[in-house]
């Protein structure tokens, strides 16, 4: 019988761990994956809805700071400040990822800034435009709001009673001397 040196006895039980599991057939791994597979899935799915949410405010947010710069700057005149075209002109901005139907759109003067109203709109004024004009030197606030509604069930905890979460926009601004 040929002797063996110590490093090779090691060696082979090495290989012994190294091959056990691809011949144990017991289903442990399946059923490591069935316990696995739904927290996982869980933390994708929110991933990709928090993603969304956060897609669609930006979108929001990037809207009302244009169109509010095109009222700050007059650039707006009288007609495009009429509710439907106002409300066209916000939406070329935010349809991306936006139904236009269900925005809500609060353009006003206010007196002072700290008078500018940050509620949400009552059920009744929701996916309405309301639009006043105003002069140089005015101070003015664009509010937009949007029901977004979750695509899964997992962001639910977040949402109201009528399952959505309530996106909003809010730009106060004086108005330049034009």
């Amino acid at each position: 019988m040929k002797a063996r040196l110590p490093g090779e006895r090691a060696r082979s039980r090495r290989g012994v761990w190294v091959r056990r599991p691809s011949r144990d057939n017991s289903g442990a791994t399946a059923i490591e994956f069935a316990l696995l597979v739904i927290p996982f899935l869980f933390v994708v799915f929110a991933t990709v809805e928090t993603g969304l949410l956060f897609m669609s405010q930006l979108t929001l947010d990037g809207g009302v700071d244009q169109v509010s710069r095109l009222v700050r700057t007059g650039q707006l005149d009288a007609d495009d400040l009429k509710p439907e075209t106002f409300r066209k002109i916000i939406c070329e901005r935010v349809e991306v990822f936006l139904s236009c139907d269900k925005l809500t759109i609060d353009l006003r003067t206010y007196s002072s800034f700290k008078d500018v109203d940050l509620s949400q709109p009552a059920e009744s004024e929701r996916n309405g435009t309301q639009t006043q004009q105003g002069s140089a030197k005015t101070i003015m606030a664009l509010r937009v709001y949007y029901p977004w509604t979750p695509v899964s069930d997992v962001l639910n905890l977040l949402s109201d009673a009528d399952r959505t979460v309530m996106l909003a926009s809010v730009s106060a601004f004086r108005t330049e001397p034009y």
